[in-house]
């Protein structure tokens, strides 16, 4: 009732109820404010619809939408006056729809709450036919009315392709090789990928929540405090650190700490990437040693091919004399400086051979015998305090190489394990076959894949000093007093072993041992090559004219004195130009061109080569004091006949002659 439904009613008449009428005016203003109240409520209610982020839509028990909000028009693209009185399939792609009305049916039948008042996540249609997923939560109104329903809907795609790029990256975390661990600020472990697992040992499940510290696998917990206060301050670090695995393996690895920070910016965690370069850093450091043995390979190459020019014609004149003199003492004398001679070029040899640059003969080792040689030598060598076990495989491969050197390899390492163990101890001599595949490439960088002799020492004694264990290959460095030793032992067992193509392996601990290995390619089906047994063919010539080309004056006239006392006619040059001009000058034909490969101007590969231009048939026998594989094959390759190392003996002179005469 308003104000003007009173109208007509009497107003304070006598004989009228007063209480009537306060009862009545009180009622109508309660009426009033509840209608204000409901108007007001009702408009905060459209306000919070109309403002929600969340799509609020109302539907009557038959589906048929009633109300749309502004945030449900955003997120479906359609209006409400598009939609009001529509059924609510509209917003439901199949198979969705088809479940919501079976839902909706067996609640208003039994009360079963599938949806109603609990909410799931489905599949939501927009206008544009497009589909995205949504969190939706239906409420029964409950008003006493015919049935209606609220449907409170929020839009998941952001959630849901966050959701799917966080699974990503957590699978692509689990995946990669490289440690990733997550630490909180107060250093506890709280992400520990598989990367992690497979480098420390530890499972995730023993680590996570425990304290990296507790872990024992930094080696210097003031190195990683130092990593974790600049990061904290700047923010990242990166380094190198030295650890260990769960079981005690020592490593070195690559480290990377980044600061995580939150919204706000304030510190949550440090972020660690480890990469393992533990094998990196030692092939490294072979590769390091092997440049500075080739460095120094250079630089006394070059100075035993002068002492190999100044040893052969002393050797060639002490031979001339011998076959002059008759006085005992005198030929005594004389072979004492051949000995001395002799005694130089082989240290000179030892010396070049760490770089493996000499190449000895090559023929079929049996590898049973050359043990049984090396137990006869080690059985007057070693004292008895020391026990000797040998373990060979007896189906041993034969290797293809130089006796001589092999044995004097096993010699000096079997030298070396008995002064490492001065009170007596155990050494173990073992052989076995080897399969090398491309992954060994990785522990050495001279391995190769394939068939290996692989030939192990082993010794119980004092152990490598690690400071000093990657020099130990060098030329002249030995941990002996002076007097007991020259250094070049381990260093020509390295050039030896390059030599054959093979490579080393050294592992040591102070106090416990070490352990050296070298692998020999083997050839499993190796035929025995024929030894040429005429060495007693004449030395002495026929008048044969020799071309001897060197740039030294005294083996230019040693080697013809030598020559001639044999019968042969001699001619000379002293570099490549001259030597063509003489070769086709020559009144007579040039049986055999000796030609020295290190000489100013035209040297002896490009000499060679200019006279096979002209002449592809003269035997030429190419003549070096620099006893390298690589400048044979050079000059074998330019097309030299026969190749000679200074200084030679007359017999070999006159030995490599003939064979390359006779042929």
């Amino acid at each position: 009732m308003d104000r003007n439904s009173m109208e007509g009613v009497p107003q304070d008449q006598s004989g009228d109820d007063p209480s009537l009428y306060a009862r009545l005016k009180q009622s109508i203003r309660e009426r009033e404010l509840a209608e204000s109240r409901f108007r007001t409520a009702e408009s905060r209610a459209r306000a919070f619809l109309d403002n929600s982020a969340d799509g609020i839509i109302v539907i009557s028990e038959n589906g048929l939408i009633q109300s749309f909000s502004i945030g449900a028009e955003k997120m479906f693209g359609w209006t409400e006056q598009e939609v009001l009185g529509k059924n609510i399939h509209i917003l439901m792609p199949s198979p969705f729809h088809e479940e919501h009305d079976g839902y909706l049916d067996r609640y208003l039948r039994s009360g079963e709450r599938k949806v109603i008042g609990i909410g799931r996540e489905v599949m939501a249609l927009r206008k544009d036919g497009s589909q995205f997923p949504v969190d939706l939560a239906i409420t029964d109104h409950g008003d006493g009315e015919s049935g209606r329903f609220s449907g409170i809907i929020r839009d998941i795609s952001d959630r849901k392709r966050a959701d799917e790029q966080l699974r990503t990256q957590a699978l692509l975390l689990e995946k990669i090789r490289e440690a990733v661990i997550l630490q909180d600020t107060n250093d506890r472990i709280i992400f520990w990928n598989h990367g992690a697992e497979l480098l420390y040992e530890w499972e995730a499940a023993e680590v996570v929540g425990s304290f990296a510290h507790q872990l024992r696998f930094h080696s210097s917990l003031a190195d990683v405090a130092d990593a974790q206060s600049i990061a904290n301050r700047t923010g990242e670090w990166s380094g190198t650190l030295k650890q260990k695995t769960k079981h005690g393996r020592p490593i070195t690895v690559e480290s990377h700490w980044t600061l995580v920070r939150d919204d706000e910016g304030n510190p949550r965690g440090t972020l660690v990437i480890n990469i393992d370069v533990t094998e990196k850093l030692r092939l490294e450091t072979q590769l390091l040693r092997s440049q500075r043995l080739e460095s120094i390979g250079t630089l006394a190459g070059g100075i035993a091919h002068d002492l190999n020019n100044l040893f052969t014609p002393i050797m060639l004149m002490i031979n001339i004399l011998k076959r002059e003199l008759v006085n005992p003492e005198l030929l005594q004398l004389l072979s004492t400086a051949q000995s001395s001679i002799e005694r130089g070029s082989e240290m000179i040899r030892q010396l070049l051979s760490f770089a493996g640059g000499i190449k000895g003969d090559r023929r079929p080792v049996d590898v049973n015998a050359l043990v049984s040689e090396l137990k006869s030598i080690l059985e007057h060598t070693l004292p008895k305090s020391i026990a000797t076990e040998f373990a060979i495989d007896p189906n041993i491969w034969m290797v293809s190489g130089d006796e001589t050197q092999l044995a004097q390899v096993l010699l000096n390492l079997c030298i070396n394990a008995r002064d490492a163990m001065p009170r007596g101890g155990e050494l173990r001599i073992s052989i076995s076959n080897r399969m090398v595949n491309g992954d060994h490439g990785k522990l050495n960088i001279d391995a190769r894949p394939g068939p290996y002799v692989q030939f192990t020492v082993n010794d119980t004694g004092i152990g490598i000093p690690k400071q000093i264990i990657d020099k130990i290959f060098d030329p002249f460095f030995t941990t002996k007093e002076l007097g007991k030793g020259t250094g070049l032992g381990l260093s020509t067992t390295m050039g030896i072993v390059k030599g054959h193509a093979g490579f080393l392996s050294v592992y040591s601990e102070e106090g416990k041992g070490t352990t050296i290995s070298f692998f020999i390619p083997a050839v499993k089906d190796l035929v025995e090559v024929p030894i040429d047994e005429d060495l007693t063919v004449s030395r002495f010539g026929k008048g044969e004219t020799i071309l001897v080309v060197d740039d030294e004056d005294f083996i230019l006239q040693t080697t013809r004195l030598t020559l001639e006392s044999f019968g042969y006619h001699v001619v000379t040059a002293k570099e490549g130009l001259s030597a063509i001009d003489v070769f086709r000058r020559s009144e007579s034909p040039v049986s055999v061109i000796m030609m020295d490969m290190m000489m100013p101007g035209m040297d002896g590969v490009e000499a060679i080569q200019r006279i096979r231009e002209f002449n592809s048939s003269v035997p030429i026998i190419a003549c070096s004091g620099l006893h390298a594989a690589q400048r044979e094959e050079s000059a074998l390759a330019a097309g030299a006949s026969a190749f000679l190392n200074k200084p030679y003996s007359d017999e070999k002179l006159l030995e490599c002659l003939r064979r390359v005469v006779s042929h």
